[in-house]
């Protein structure tokens, strides 16, 4: 029986055992998920985008065998925001590219359609990159405090002293010093 991964990668060095990973070219990503799933793994588990903080999104996919012998992690690096739509092998990407597309900008061509999951349509920006800016940390101190006077404390070089959660009022809080 051939291993998932050897389907992907020939020329793996060592065993990578049922939970394998493996690095895919961007121009090889749509032949290697139609390779896989060839092989027997027809059950699509999800896909999404990692920002590393460089300039390239990180595409990363888990697909896996009926009876979850063998799982496989695809990882490829787009060289741009554009990658060919899998949903012509595993009709199960549609949600997790139009999540993606949504949270990192990822454009899928050939999609059946990219509305927005969880966002307005008027929404600008995507919110799991590293270079978009939350608005609870321009408009506050980190950690992104309720109140200035829940600030107070920070600003003045000392924390307020609080018993621990179900702790009575009445119980006296140690003095650390």
């Amino acid at each position: 029986m051939t291993r998932l991964s050897d389907v992907v990668l020939q020329s793996v060095s060592g065993e990578l055992g049922p939970d394998a990973a493996v690095v895919v070219a961007a121009e090889d990503w749509l032949a290697a998920l139609s390779s896989v799933k060839r092989a027997g793994a027809i059950f699509f588990d999800f896909l999404t985008g990692v920002d590393s903080g460089t300039e390239f999104i990180q595409l990363v996919a888990h697909v896996a065998t009926p009876e979850g012998t063998e799982r496989l992690t695809l990882v490829t690096q787009l060289t741009s925001s554009v990658v060919d739509s899998a949903t012509g092998i595993y009709p199960g990407a549609n949600w997790h590219e139009r999540e993606t597309a949504e949270m990192f900008g990822v454009v899928f061509a050939g999609h059946p359609r990219l509305d927005p999951l969880l966002l307005g349509v008027d929404f600008v920006g995507h919110p799991l990159r590293k270079d978009f800016a939350l608005a609870a940390r321009a408009t506050r101190p980190w950690p992104g405090l309720a109140s200035d006077a829940e600030a107070a404390p920070l600003r003045s070089g000392g924390r307020r002293r609080v018993p621990p959660a179900g702790v009575p009022a009445t119980w006296e809080v140690p003095n650390a010093d």
